[in-house]
């Protein structure tokens, strides 16, 4: 069964929070996946390692981790894999992979650019 883990730095914004599980509701819905749960690096929770065993409770055997951060940078790039790392040890029977970070999405500058649109249509 394939799942998502939508994975944030996280925060500790009750807003910030309800917009994260918004958006993996989202992502359930059209994305038509058995299972999408949000999860954390730290200040919310759940965290990441609840989340994997939330997942793995509910017999996934596929988790594809969403990276929901717009740079490569030192999550991405240090704390992301090492957490992969310990939760394929822990388990094996699990396959578990990561997106790019979103903002390295090709569709990102067409986002840009629409919000952009959005400011200059609310100055007329």
């Amino acid at each position: 069964m394939k799942s998502v883990i939508l994975l944030s730095h996280g925060s500790k914004s009750a807003a910030s929070q309800a917009e994260v599980a918004e958006l993996a509701r989202r992502i359930a819905r059209e994305g038509g996946f058995a299972y999408v749960q949000h999860a954390y690096l730290g200040s919310a929770e759940p965290l990441f390692a609840d989340a994997v065993r939330q997942l793995v409770s509910r017999g996934a055997s596929e988790v594809i981790v969403v990276l929901h951060f717009l740079n490569a940078g030192n999550h991405v790039s240090e704390d992301v894999p090492l957490l992969l790392e310990e939760v394929r040890k822990n388990h094996p029977n699990v396959h578990f992979s990561a997106t790019r970070p979103v903002g390295l999405h090709p569709v990102i500058p067409a986002l840009c650019c629409d919000l952009i649109r959005e400011v200059q249509a609310e100055k007329l």
